[in-house]
């Protein structure tokens, strides 16, 4: 089964099934991240691939709630979310915060308050409410609640599909009709523009508090997309043990092809020359295959570099350095300073960070990578190349 990913407005692959569980395992995608796979009908989730196997612990991380819930008087969003999904739903209402927009969520109450009563309090009082919506959600007690009361009180309401998911008979009556996006099968570039069209078309003129600088939301909006949603990938034609037949039939007519053009006496020429177009083309897919596999291995460890840098761990950061480079204290201080981007990488993810392009020489032992990392919602190129090496079988960053 071939499994394409969608990520940073790229994709990726195709993958296979083990393969995306490493990815998945060392933390380079998450199980809501897009996904398609042969055989389905439109992009998914990972969380949806036929044996993907998802730790429930994965779902369930303890987060430090990303900045205070609005408390005041001006029109506010109500967010209602799964705290199973508080890791993406946190990343979104960061970036929502960020633009301006005034965010109320469950983490902003002090444990010693009557709950029902504050949610209940929050919800009657905002302007918009936005759920973010999954499978774990749609399943919430609490969740369906603060949607009936929502819906109750006549209020905007606008639902964010984080993964495909089959609501409850009673949601779905209540929600089948609202406005809703579906995240998981859009680019990141056409999600962010109809989630701040939709924001500003339901919130008031005060809706918000534009921020001084650069308008993430304005700059979202300005984008001109394409297609509202992907398309499925093209597949090329399948080489694999499935294709064995085809190539069987094709074995015989050549050897038939071949026993008349030898009885007119050109026969060694053709067989000769069909072999060495075969030998070309068998040489051109194993380049290609290692390719793949070294662009896979190079994706996880840049992937652990970047984590490495903004967590803060030097130690870790240096044992992906090449062994020139670790031997030299000076040159691991200067990668070090230099990667860091000055106060650039203050509240970043590793989600801010994307491979661009990876080009290797003829013997795929030294790659050079080229990056983007995102600032305010923009995707901006990264000043240099890195430069990787393989020894010992691992890719090392070559500063």
């Amino acid at each position: 089964m071939k499994i394409f990913l969608f990520k940073n407005d790229q994709q990726f692959g195709p993958y296979s099934l083990e393969d995306v569980q490493q990815l998945l395992q060392s933390g380079v995608y998450t199980a809501i991240d897009s996904a398609w796979y042969e055989g389905c009908e439109e992009w998914t989730t990972i969380s949806h691939l036929p044996g993907i196997d998802i730790a429930e612990e994965a779902r369930q991380r303890h987060l430090v709630p990303p900045f205070e819930a609005y408390v005041g008087d001006k029109p506010y969003v109500f967010v209602s979310y799964s705290h199973q999904d508080g890791e993406l739903v946190f990343r979104e209402i960061r970036k929502l915060h960020e633009a301006g927009y005034r965010i109320w969520y469950d983490e902003g109450i002090d444990p010693g308050n009557d709950w029902p009563e504050h949610i209940a309090n929050a919800v009657i009082n905002c302007d918009l409410f936005l759920m973010f919506t999954s499978p774990r959600s749609a399943v919430s007690e609490n969740c369906r609640n603060e949607v009936n009361l929502a819906l109750n009180r006549k209020k905007k309401f606008l639902s964010v599909y984080l993964e495909e998911t089959i609501l409850p008979p009673g949601l779905e009556l209540r929600m089948g009709d609202l406005q809703a996006i579906m995240k998981f099968k859009m680019s990141a570039v056409t999600y962010r523009k109809k989630l701040f069209m939709g924001l500003e078309g339901m919130l008031p003129e005060d809706g918000r508090d534009v921020p001084e600088g650069a308008d993430p939301a304005a700059a979202a909006m300005a984008i001109d997309v394409g297609a509202e949603y992907l398309s499925a990938p093209e597949l090329q034609e399948d080489t694999s043990l499935r294709g064995v037949g085809k190539a069987k039939r094709k074995a015989l007519w050549i050897g038939l092809a071949v026993v008349i053009i030898s009885s007119l006496g050109a026969g060694w020429y053709f067989i000769d020359a069909h072999l060495k177009e075969k030998e070309a083309s068998e040489q051109a897919a194993e380049q290609t295959k290692l390719e793949s596999a070294a662009k896979f291995a190079l994706t996880l460890q840049h992937y652990k570099l970047v984590v490495s840098i903004l967590n803060n761990e030097q130690v870790k950061f240096e044992s992906l350095l090449d062994s020139s480079t670790r031997s030299n204290p000076l040159k691991i201080n200067l990668a070090w300073i230099a990667l860091h981007l000055g106060d650039t990488l203050l509240n970043m993810k590793k989600e801010d960070f994307r491979i661009d392009e990876i080009s290797f020489d003829d013997e795929i032992t030294k790659a050079m990578v080229k990056l983007s990392y995102r600032v305010n919602g923009q995707w901006e190129k990264f000043p240099y190349d890195l430069k990787w090496v393989l020894e010992d079988s691992e890719w090392r960053l070559k500063p």
